[in-house]
């Protein structure tokens, strides 16, 4: 029995002897004395605070927004894109439909008319010089829109589709008011859905 026991404690001690071998001084960690304190990192160590990132400034072609919301048209409504002309503010209807609208100053314009301007079919893409207009614009189409809807002289399904299909949207400096007949998709926001 004493063989026993003197041979399991010299393969303990055999085992101990080889588990601590294989430890090198550098292996082991340094445990601190008393004395010593663990270093704190100095204010200039500390991880920049990250700043808050400015979101860009919208940069869109009002021409490519009205291109792309027309391919959208054509490719999920199930239906061709409605036939529209390219306008400008030299045409006189803009003014007697728009009152005020061609005084203002704009950056870029997209201004679309059907063949015959009494449809409900009107898209009018605009990017303001000065966002101090965009009220004066927004009150403008919202004008646009109600005389379209309460016009009594024109077709009472053209009203209806002023009532409930024609949108004013407005992302930064970029203001539009589309309306487009029943079978059309209306967009919730143009600017960012559309690019």
């Amino acid at each position: 029995m004493k063989h026993k026991i003197i041979t399991l404690l010299t393969v303990l001690f055999s085992v101990s002897a080889f588990l601590i071998g294989c430890n090198t001084p550098e292996d082991i960690p340094a445990t601190p004395t008393p004395t010593e304190t663990p270093a704190t990192p100095t204010p200039t160590e500390l991880p920049a605070t990250p700043t808050p990132t400015e979101t860009p400034a919208l940069s869109l072609i009002l021409e490519d927004v009205y291109q792309a919301c027309m391919a959208y048209q054509t490719a999920n409504s199930g239906s061709e894109a409605p036939f529209m002309f390219p306008s400008d503010f030299s045409d006189p209807y803009w003014e007697d439909a728009y009152p005020g609208l061609t005084s203002i100053e704009f950056k870029q314009t997209a201004l679309y008319l059907p063949p015959i301007v009494t449809f409900a079919c009107e898209v009018v893409l605009l990017e303001v010089t000065n966002e101090s207009d965009l009220d004066i614009v927004r009150d403008i189409f919202e004008k646009r829109i109600a005389y379209g809807a309460n016009n009594s002289s024109c077709d009472p399904e053209t009203s209806v589709l002023w009532q409930t299909n024609a949108r004013i949207y407005q992302e930064g400096n970029y203001i539009g008011m589309i309306v487009l007949p029943s079978e059309y998709i209306i967009f919730e926001s143009i600017f960012s859905e559309i690019k």
